[in-house]
């Protein structure tokens, strides 16, 4: 059963720089958080505890779910699509081990944010920028200019931040932490990091 944390007692503070000792191509599970440039609520909004996706924001899941299909070694976790961020932990996994070293939360999510079904393709997209180099920062780049590409013939000025943050995950109750942080985030939304009214 899940149950519902606080992310500044559980989570590490994120940071902007990648972490120098460690070579982001190597098999592992990472927590990543993507934020629109000046926290701009541009997916959605927070109702009665969920996040309702307008349709940026369901193009947005969907090429966050696509994501594995343009890097083979590549799989998701749990992630959601919020008003002005996207959370999500993506697993590098070349040698098909990673599995093993943690255990796969398969429970089934029926939270709209995650509701991001759509048929418009977005193998053009992916495949005109996606380096061969499957690092953390290429997988990230590469999305991120594939919704910029999207979300700009709607919202022209629209801008990611520049720098992502990351956190490798390196155990079973880390990863189960994130997962809850993630899962309950936007009953969490007044009190989010990335709300718009902690940068006034």
């Amino acid at each position: 059963m899940l149950r519902p944390y606080m992310c500044k007692k559980i989570l590490p503070r994120r940071k902007n720089i990648r972490f120098q000792k460690w070579d982001y191509r190597n098999d592992g599970w990472y927590f990543v958080t993507i934020v629109v440039k000046n926290h701009r609520c541009i997916f959605g909004e927070i109702f009665n505890g969920k996040c309702i996706l307008n349709a940026i924001g369901k193009r947005v899941g969907q090429f966050w779910k696509e994501i594995p299909q343009h890097f083979k070694d590549v799989r998701l976790d749990e992630f959601v699509v919020m008003p002005n961020h996207i959370h999500g932990i993506i697993v590098i996994d070349r040698a098909n081990e990673c599995g093993i070293i943690f255990r796969h939360d398969e429970r089934n999510n029926d939270n709209t944010c995650r509701d991001v079904a759509c048929n418009v393709p977005t193998k053009n997209e992916f495949s005109n920028i996606s380096p061969k180099s499957q690092s953390l920062s290429v997988i990230i780049r590469s999305f991120k200019s594939a919704c910029t590409r999207e979300i700009r013939k709607f919202s022209p000025e629209f801008q990611w931040q520049f720098r992502f943050h990351d956190h490798i995950i390196r155990n079973q109750e880390s990863l189960e932490k994130i997962q809850n942080y993630i899962h309950f985030n936007a009953e969490k939304w007044e009190d989010d990091d990335e709300h718009p009214k902690n940068f006034v």
